[in-house]
């Protein structure tokens, strides 16, 4: 049996090839293990017509999708059902809502759940569907999984140079730069997991039934693939996109105390409540983290509280000023159009950037999600939904200034539609460096 597990078109993302896809290599080093012959097909910046000549064949093709990518997900399985293989499909929007996915795409199989253990057990017909559902569910030895297969793609893509982590006002200018300071701009960087899940339930995030709950690797089973990682590829920066490395805060010092003189380097995503002291980031700093994001969302508490944040405009403002003393870089995730925004939200926002004065941003549109509070619920909200609320892939997450009819999910006075462009052109300006 051969199995080809493929990552869908992508060619709407500004660059979709920035993150070699983490999933679909742990699924495939698992397949490998088992004995399975697998190729992984990752193309994602080339239309789905230029490509499909290139996807081997199979017996078995695996799917992976978020929300957004189901449209093309769908796409991908009527172009290779005249192949006659089954195909499968995974991934966060199969798990948050797998009769919806399977009716959706017309996969012949979807799989609710992390599949390494699954996918395999199934190849073997030892994991049968129940109405074209496998309950994968959650592995919680991870450190019994094998590393992920990236010998199973060129080094170009596991080794990206793009610098996206520089921020939005850069990037989109084609002023990209690595945000780290390391050899030199181009400086090769890849991606590592250490952690799965999250604790906190966010009211616009549609991985709260996916990921509740953290479960984790040991700091010498991450430490040993980093460094496998740098031996085989000559990586020494990676990004490490767990949700939140640093929940476990006793972890994550002693993760970064055997970092020390491993000359590795660190871009991460942190939560500003998860760092209790400056010299928590000092730690960090000793052990290699040179840039960490953290998802501010807004500068009005009054719209953290409504989404369940958790957090507050303070102590993200604090955490922020204390990365900057420790020689860190900051970025911070924007998001337009949260439930209560308004004139004067907007305005909150913009005076946190001036006070905060992260070193990059990223501004994205508000979304529903499946499997997000706000999108099951959002009257709960104050929200009146549009016609495509529930149409995977219908909205996008970027605009532009003069956008002001696209992108809105829900009912929102035409002003506050136009602030919207008027906070990306202040955003873009960069007044609120200082």
């Amino acid at each position: 049996m051969k199995v080809c597990l493929i990552n869908p078109p992508q060619p709407e993302l500004w660059n979709p090839t920035s993150y070699p896809p983490l999933g679909l290599l742990y699924v495939a080093a698992a397949l490998e293990e088992e004995g399975i012959e697998v190729a992984v097909h990752h193309q994602p910046d080339r239309r789905l017509e230029d490509q499909l000549g290139d996807i081997p064949p199979a017996d078995v093709y695996g799917i992976t999708a978020t929300s957004a990518m189901l449209p093309a997900a769908k796409r991908l399985v009527d172009a290779l059902r005249p192949r006659g293989a089954r195909i499968v499909l995974g991934g966060v929007h199969a798990t948050v809502d797998p009769q919806g996915a399977l009716q959706h795409t017309g996969a012949d199989v979807v799989f609710d759940g992390e599949g390494e253990r699954a996918l395999p057990a199934w190849c073997k017909g030892q994991a049968p569907a129940e109405a074209g559902v496998v309950r994968a569910g959650r592995i919680y030895d991870l450190d019994g999984l094998p590393w992920p297969a990236r010998h199973l793609l060129p080094r170009e893509v596991i080794c990206d140079i793009s610098g996206i982590h520089a921020g939005e006002d850069r990037a989109k200018r084609d002023r990209v730069y690595s945000a780290v300071e390391f050899d030199s701009q181009d400086s090769p960087a890849t991606t590592i997991i250490t952690s799965r899940g999250c604790p906190y339930r966010c009211a616009f995030c549609c991985k709260t039934r996916v990921t509740e709950g953290v479960r984790y690797r040991s700091p010498p089973n991450i430490l040993a693939e980093l460094l496998a990682v740098r031996d085989s590829y000559g990586v020494r920066h990676f990004r490490i996109v767990d949700d939140a490395v640093t929940i476990d805060r006793w972890r994550a010092m002693e993760l970064f105390e055997m970092m020390v003189g491993e000359d590795l380097c660190f871009t991460t995503i942190l939560r500003a409540d998860s760092i209790r002291d400056p010299q928590m980031l000092a730690h960090l700093h000793r052990g290699g983290v040179r840039f960490c994001s953290f998802g501010a969302e807004s500068g009005d508490q009054g719209i953290l509280d409504r989404i369940n944040k958790r957090e507050s405009v303070e102590e993200i403002t604090r955490v922020i000023g204390w990365c900057r003393d420790a020689g860190i870089k900051t970025k911070v995730f924007l998001i337009f159009g949260l439930p209560g925004e308004t004139l004067e939200t907007v305005e909150a926002t913009k005076r946190f950037m001036r006070q905060a004065r992260p070193d990059s941003y990223t501004l994205s549109s508000f979304q529903p999600l499946p499997g997000s509070a706000i999108y099951d619920r959002p009257g709960e909200y104050g929200l009146v939904p549009s016609d495509d609320w529930h149409d995977p892939g219908a909205g996008w997450f970027y605009h532009e200034p003069a956008d002001v009819d696209a992108g809105f999910p829900y009912a929102m006075p035409v002003e506050v539609r136009r602030a919207r462009g008027e906070l990306i052109r202040y955003l873009r300006g960069g007044e609120w460096r200082g």
